[in-house]
């Protein structure tokens, strides 16, 4: 019998533990609201059924007055009938849901558990969900049947929802509240069968432990320097709440001249400048209302659940700056705000579009705050799309590789190629060359997709077909990004070894801007690849700054003539002895001349006057895949 005194006073103990742990964690968020107020209801509906118990009178001997044990007991069940309903908020909270459902499915919600009250309210004069004898004894009546099926149902609904929400939820909480469950579970079937065993309480108390151990502090989600939530936490509940397939709203704004402002005010101003900022956003009501956070430097956001309010959330923080409300204006500082108002998921469909708009540099004009909306991300989404297609391409090996011929204007015939990537994406279609190497350039691919070029190309040389149309190298481009890589030289040798190609074959090219800013890691990695037997051609000469003793410093074989230069040259007549120039002085180093975007006769001809030896372009013929270009190369020798 003293055992009873045990379970009783563990389970208050265990749950005394869990709210101080829960008061250290914080109660900032809905979810820890919830889960504190699940833990005061277990702790109370075990006070009441301590004091309501028959057992533990019996054992220490007092007068149990059956009035009061009444009371204890249906205090008991009301509590303990709403366990199962917050059970089911709890998870739904952490879901992503809550603003998802609607009024009406909400108050439906609770109508397994308002049932049970209407019968429990009644049963002093119905005693159909429970009596107590004249002894104080407790005694079940079939009523109670209603309580242990409205938390059947929550249950199920709970656990459905984990499974199916198990994404957005998380592992490590779907864990914590299925040991919950199962505890409870335990707790419950054991007294049924036992009910002198009263674990039940203890048991779901111990359930709270895993519950608990899921919620992070409100400290560790906490930006120390703005008081606001961290970057980590952001995602979570943008990601949570997109696989919840919810419609809500995020609002970002960022300083655009950040660093200008930091080099003013230095690292303590701008901290504080910060600070001030999150505290305008305290003092305005945002925090109260939505989740605030500190992206980063110069940068917040904010979590609008109703997504009808976006836009005057976007707008009362361009009054709040325009006002100088928070705090950024008064210290001699021109301070440009962009500010995003997001619809997600019909205007970002992942935490990555968000933070793509976020992060974009938007072509508008900026007066002091600007609010972009709807259509202006249009821009920023096609970029992400093209990232995206761009890292299935690569992870795919599905970049294609074209050839453009290059006609050697004194023996009549093509004599070589430029090989080009090509993308043909299943969602996007094809991108554009210019749009996809801006992109690899700008996240860190292009030493991919180079390097299927690359290798694409060492494979197309090993058929021998074009060696047999008369094609004597094949010219590839090599990024800057590429040219850092230190052992550049060894990939491009393990790609020749493996399909027996002679650097010869291959000539490469790299931009007129990417020689100019060249550093020494630049310089050691194509003396290295010099080494190796490649010679480089110089690509868009003309658009840079270059002058003669850089192109002679470099040893290229092949200078490539942009193809500005030729077009200016049709109906100006100083860009035709530009042209001219260009050309002489690039013939007195013995180099030879390869002109870009030659479209018509006439650019043919001007070309011929003034000694180019190499033509590339349309008028020749566009891009064309191996087989095509095999063909070409063919019919050119043939006629």
């Amino acid at each position: 019998m003293n055992s009873i005194f045990h379970y009783y006073i563990a389970a208050a103990a265990v749950l005394l533990l869990c709210m101080f742990i829960m008061s250290s964690k914080g109660l900032l968020r809905r979810k820890n609201k919830i889960i504190f107020v699940v833990i005061v209801d277990l702790l109370i509906s075990t006070i009441a059924s301590l004091f309501g118990d028959y057992q533990v009178y019996t054992f220490i001997g007092a007068q149990r007055h059956p009035t009061f044990t009444f009371v204890m007991d249906t205090i008991y069940h009301y509590l303990h009938c709403l366990l199962p309903y917050l059970f089911v908020i709890f998870a739904i909270e952490i879901s992503g849901l809550w603003t998802k459902i609607s009024a009406p499915v909400k108050a439906l919600m609770s109508a397994p558990t308002i049932i049970f009250y209407i019968f429990l309210t009644a049963n002093p004069w119905t005693r159909w969900c429970f009596r107590i004898d004249a002894l104080g004894v407790y005694h079940r009546g079939d009523g109670i049947l209603i309580e242990y099926i409205a938390a059947a149902i929550y249950i199920s609904v709970a656990f459905i929802m984990m499974m199916h929400y198990r994404k957005s939820i998380g592992k490590k909480r779907v864990i914590g509240l299925m040991a919950f469950m199962i505890l409870s579970l335990a707790g419950v079937v054991i007294q049924l069968i036992n009910p002198a065993m009263v674990v039940e309480a203890f048991c779901e108390a111990v359930g709270c432990i895993g519950i608990i151990a899921t919620v992070e502090s409100t400290e560790e989600l906490r930006d120390n320097k703005t008081g606001l939530y961290h970057r980590e936490v952001f995602e979570a509940d943008t990601v949570r709440m997109i696989n919840a397939a919810t419609e809500f709203g995020v609002v970002t704004f960022r300083l655009i001249n950040v660093e200008d402002i930091e080099s003013t005010l230095g690292n303590v101003g701008m901290t504080d400048l910060e600070e001030n900022i999150a505290r305008w956003m305290r003092q305005a009501g945002f925090i109260k209302s939505y989740y605030c956070y500190h992206i980063r430097h110069g940068v917040f956001a904010l979590l609008v659940t109703d997504d009808t309010q976006t836009l005057s959330v976007a707008e009362r923080i361009r009054d709040g700056f325009s006002s100088g409300e928070t705090g950024v204006i008064g210290q001699g500082l021109d301070v440009e705000v962009e500010i995003f108002a997001i619809h997600v998921p019909e205007e970002a469909k992942d935490y990555e579009e968000i933070m793509a708009i976020t992060d974009a540099r938007m072509d508008g004009v900026v007066t002091d705050t600007t609010i972009y909306q709807g259509s202006d991300f249009e821009m920023v989404k096609r970029r992400v799309a093209v990232e995206e297609a761009l890292k299935r391409a690569i992870r795919d090996k599905s970049i294609q590789v074209y050839y453009q011929p290059i006609f050697d204007n004194i023996k009549g015939r093509i004599h070589s190629a430029e090989a080009l990537a090509r993308i043909f994406d299943d969602e996007l279609g094809f991108i554009p060359p210019d749009e996809f190497i801006a992109v690899a350039e700008s996240k860190g691919m292009v030493i991919d997709v180079g390097m299927q070029v690359f290798e694409q190309v060492c494979r197309d040389l090993a058929e021998g077909d074009m060696t047999d149309a008369g094609i004597d190298f094949v010219e590839v481009n090599v990024s800057p990004v590429q040219c850092m890589k230190q052992d550049l030289d060894q990939d491009f040798t393990r790609a020749m070894d493996e399909n027996n190609i002679k650097p010869a074959q291959i000539n490469l090219e790299i931009t007129e801007s990417t020689a100019e800013k060249s550093t020494e890691l630049f310089r050691a990695t194509i003396n290295k690849l010099k080494n190796v037997g490649f010679s480089f051609a110089l690509d868009d000469y003309g658009t840079g700054v270059s002058n003669i003793a850089s192109l002679y410093e470099m040893k290229f074989s092949i200078i490539k003539m942009d193809k500005s230069i030729l077009w200016n040259a049709d109906n100006d007549e100083s860009a035709r002895g530009l042209m001219e120039n260009i050309v002489n002085m690039v013939h007195g180093l013995s180099i030879p001349i390869v002109c870009e975007g030659v479209e018509t006769e006439e650019h043919r001809k001007a070309l011929s006057r003034v000694g180019v030896e190499y033509f590339q372009g349309y008028y020749y013929s566009k891009p064309l895949p191996k087989d095509e270009f095999i063909r070409y190369c063919r019919s050119v020798a043939a006629s």
